[in-house]
């Protein structure tokens, strides 16, 4: 019986120059990584608000601090990494993420420590992790998504489609002043199978878009990131064919565009 997923976010930007990011509340061209280990259901009744906490974290020290300081029925806990031109010695202690290290999950959390997470946050809170340093997803970028290549990553993914988000047309957006953000209840989603497709209307008609990873970057990512959480006893079958196997898990991969917002909200699992 499989009764464990695990979901990674993976977003990209293009603009001046694309940059890695994880679920911003904001999708923002800074470098961002969340990952909300919690079971979520779909809906935008129940939106994930940004937290207020904007003072930079570098060290292990200041994160559990901060987990200390947090209230119990606060959503996310969201830590800020100093740029370059505040600290560059930090900025040298943060870890690459690659696929090569003993505890994956560590070395995306950082500076928040494997345990403290799963003491604090695990099912219980979403993570922020926002850093401008965009080279620490260089070796991932490099060797399993093309170089941010949208049609590559549309021709190698491991979905069956495309998935495109198509903003609301100016009119929509005027007969919603006054109400919630469009952005949160308007945009529509497309499926599409044909990944040439799929890139045309990305490019041209600049739709944001979401598909999972190729299999190269899924597999190990999934696993070893069960592996480090306990979900599913470690088990983990890509195949998806083992009847016994109690893991499971995608890594989602965003393209988004100029212009696009999403807001914060929960995700069905």
């Amino acid at each position: 019986r499989k009764n464990h997923h695990l979901s990674i976010s993976s977003h990209f930007f293009k603009q001046k120059a694309m940059n890695i990011n994880r679920s911003n509340s904001k999708r923002s061209s800074d470098d961002t990584a969340l990952i909300n280990s919690s079971k979520r259901p779909r809906g935008d009744d129940n939106p994930i608000p940004p937290s207020t906490q904007g003072d930079y974290i570098s060290t292990p020290e200041d994160v559990n601090k901060q987990i200390q300081e947090l209230r119990h029925g606060d959503p996310v806990l969201r830590v800020s990494l100093p740029p370059p031109e505040v600290s560059l010695s930090t900025m040298n202690t943060i870890p690459d993420i690659t696929l090569n290290q003993s505890s994956l999950l560590e070395t995306m959390m950082y500076p928040l420590d494997s345990a403290a997470f799963l003491n604090n946050c695990f099912r219980k809170k979403a993570v922020q992790i926002k850093s401008n340093n965009h080279l620490r997803a260089k070796y991932i970028s490099q060797n399993y998504l093309f170089n941010l290549d949208p049609k590559e990553i549309f021709n190698e993914t491991a979905s069956d489609s495309v998935f495109l988000w198509i903003p609301p047309s100016k009119k929509d957006e005027s007969s919603n002043s006054g109400s919630r953000p469009f952005s949160a209840k308007a945009l529509q989603s497309i499926e599409i199978s044909d990944p040439d497709t799929a890139h045309l209307l990305h490019t041209r008609s600049n739709y944001a878009s979401y598909c999972r990873a190729p299999p190269e970057l899924e597999q190990p990512l999934v696993s070893y990131m069960l592996r480090d959480t306990g979900l599913g006893l470690g088990q983990y079958d890509p195949t998806d064919t083992k009847l016994t196997t109690l893991g499971r898990g995608e890594v989602e991969t965003f393209i988004g565009t100029e212009g696009h917002l999403t807001d914060w909200h929960t995700d069905f699992q």
